[in-house]
């Protein structure tokens, strides 16, 4: 009986979407509305005092309505999707704290491809099922294409094309140090889209790869995240599977 009370007075007062006014979703904001939502890239836009400030949105249209509606119309209801949508977005920037203030630091810069072939984007998939995109750190003195063409090479045989790189975003890690754990961890991963010849090569795995069965596979975007939904707590898979989620949702 109570529910069906509550049920009636759901319909008489039924909430309607702040922004379209038409959606059939008797909620606050629709998720048409919500997704219209721009990301901005996951970069900081700028430092203060040594503190790096993080923009996670473009305010205008549905974001500008939603934090005026807050703002200054009373719009409790929809903090909700305000909170929602900066949590998204705060999720993109892998610092898990783990670590303590004052503690040394291995800084490290790592290159990703994203080569993509009829849909598919080239993997390196371990016998376990995990997916990891191609590519790893720098050495040394080489600049992104020298180093992203000997990763491609070594990880799955494929020999890239000369000009072809373009960068598409960059991820950024900071957690304690998985082998020196008296120290922090901070990785800048840089992803290009590219492209590589026909023609391919014998791959170079490392004996850690080859023990791991470790080999070239093309899977779709969707496949990827699916495929490493097991290894989630794995650092280096959540950072290629959030990039590809990024890929999938257009927020590059």
């Amino acid at each position: 009986m109570l529910k069906r009370l509550t049920d009636l007075l759901d319909w008489i007062y039924k909430k309607k979407c702040y922004f379209c006014k038409s959606s059939k979703e008797a909620v606050k904001m629709c998720s048409k509305c919500y997704e219209e939502m721009d990301f901005l890239p996951v970069k900081p836009s700028r430092t203060v005092k040594g503190k790096k400030v993080y923009c996670a949105g473009i305010y205008s249209k549905n974001l500008q309505k939603l934090i005026r509606g807050l703002k200054y119309h009373n719009q409790r209801d929809l903090a909700f999707y305000l909170a929602q949508f900066m949590s998204e977005y705060f999720e993109k920037i892998s610092d898990k704290k783990d670590y303590e203030v004052g503690m040394p630091v291995f800084e490290r810069k790592c290159v990703r491809a994203i080569i993509e072939k009829n849909g598919k984007i080239a993997v390196q998939r371990g016998r376990a099922g995990d997916c990891k995109i191609l590519g790893g750190g720098m050495d040394g003195e080489e600049d992104f294409e020298t180093a992203l063409s000997r990763e491609v090479l070594e990880e799955g045989g494929l020999i890239l094309c000369p000009g072809s790189m373009q960068l598409l975003g960059e991820i950024e890690e900071k957690r304690r140090d998985l082998f020196e754990t008296d120290k922090i961890y901070h990785c800048h991963t840089y992803f290009f889209a590219c492209t590589v010849e026909e023609r391919t090569t014998e791959p170079h795995m490392t004996e850690s790869e080859k023990a791991k069965g470790y080999h070239l596979e093309w899977m779709t975007p969707e496949e990827i995240v699916k495929a490493n939904e097991p290894f989630s707590k794995e650092p280096w898979i959540y950072r290629d599977t959030a990039f590809v989620k990024m890929m999938m949702e257009g927020n590059l």
